[in-house]
This record gives structure tokens, sequence and C-alpha cells, in this order.
């Protein structure tokens, strides 16, 4: 079976209208929906975006994180992030 992205959904933002105040630091979730290539169906996934900035601000120096569950990335550029969920 050949999994497929089948859509992007955020609970927080529009995704598509959204552009970050600070493109450099923002937060949001973001679900995956990902099914079968060649059949109905879909299982959800959340991811939350947020970028460096926005994980300083969050937490200390001191504190240790997995990054499980989080894609981090530089500046927001929506095709960018979907086309990284769907590869």
């Amino acid at each position: 079976m050949k999994a497929k992205l089948k859509r992007l959904h955020s609970p927080d933002v529009d995704l598509q209208s959204y552009w970050p105040e600070d493109t450099r630091n923002f937060s949001f979730l973001v679900q995956a929906l990902i099914g079968p290539a060649d059949a109905e169906g879909e299982e959800s996934f959340d991811i939350e975006v947020c970028t460096p900035e926005w994980l300083r601000s969050q937490y200390s120096d001191t504190d240790v994180l997995s990054g499980r569950h989080l894609l981090i990335v530089f500046d927001y550029d929506l095709d960018r992030i979907r086309n990284y969920v769907s590869h």
C-alpha cells in the first residue's frame, strides 16, 4: 500500500489565508490526513509547525525536547511544509 497526503488542516489557523505576523517566530498545529493512495479513508497525524525562535520563547536553556511531533521551519512557506509532509 502506498500512502498519500489527502489534505492538511489546522484547527489553529486558516491555512488558505494565514500569514504569521513574524515569519521567524510562530507556531500552529497542523493535522496531516494521510491514507491509501488508491482507496478511501485517512488517518490524522498532529504536527506542531514552529520556528526555532518560537521554541526559544517557550522553553528555557535547561529544557530538553525530543522533537517528536514537531516540524521545525526557519520561515513560513506553506508549499514547502506541504511538500515535506507529503514525502
